[in-house]
């Protein structure tokens, strides 16, 4: 697992995507391997791949917050703007306080539109961390 990690931090997406294959050839339930594995995926564009393992990983593990906030930017990138809120809104419901979840639901809102919505999550987002 740390192998992965070390590639992701490095941007070596392709070596991360190999090394969280290994942890899964050996632990096929492994959920955080799932999250990050589906996250290297989200970022190489390889959307359908990420989606399916993510979708694998909530199957298991319907509480995995990050794997319902990579889910929503899996369907945003995909133009599935409702699923997106969805997700993201259920990764919120996990976790209130983590202020990337709210910049997400800020970017779905933005694009369908909701713009008082959208300024909400973004005052939510700077009671949260200024800094973000």
């Amino acid at each position: 697992m740390d192998l992965g990690v070390a590639h992701l931090e490095l941007w070596q997406f392709e070596e991360a995507i190999d090394a969280f294959g290994r942890v899964l050839l050996r632990d096929p339930e492994n959920t955080e391997a799932m999250v990050f594995c589906g996250m290297v995926l989200r970022r190489l564009n390889r959307f359908d791949e990420a989606e399916e393992i993510l979708s694998r990983c909530l199957a298991l593990r319907p509480d995995e917050k990050f794997a319902h906030g990579q889910l929503c930017m899996v369907q945003f990138r995909k133009k599935r703007y409702n699923e997106a809120l969805a997700s993201v809104d259920r990764a919120i419901a996990l976790d209130p306080d983590l202020a990337v979840f709210w910049a997400w639901k800020r970017r779905v809102l933005l694009r369908l539109d909701r713009l008082s919505e959208a300024a909400a999550a973004s005052a939510r987002i700077v009671q949260l961390d200024p800094a973000f």
